[in-house]
């Protein structure tokens, strides 16, 4: 299923940061519900999981 916001004042430029940030946190639920925590997951980037639940 695919749906799409149509937004009449919107601009055409895509936001990077923002689809970047979407695409980190579909792998980050991925990894959680792979059973993994958020402090392996922190870790295993080299930060804190205070990074994560911030």
């Amino acid at each position: 299923m695919e749906i799409k916001l149509v937004l009449a004042d919107a601009s055409d430029s895509t936001d990077d940061t923002l689809i970047r940030t979407i695409a980190k946190a579909h792998l980050r639920f991925e990894q959680i519900k792979a059973g993994r925590t958020l402090s392996e997951i922190a870790n295993s980037k080299g930060t804190t999981n205070g990074r994560f639940t911030s």
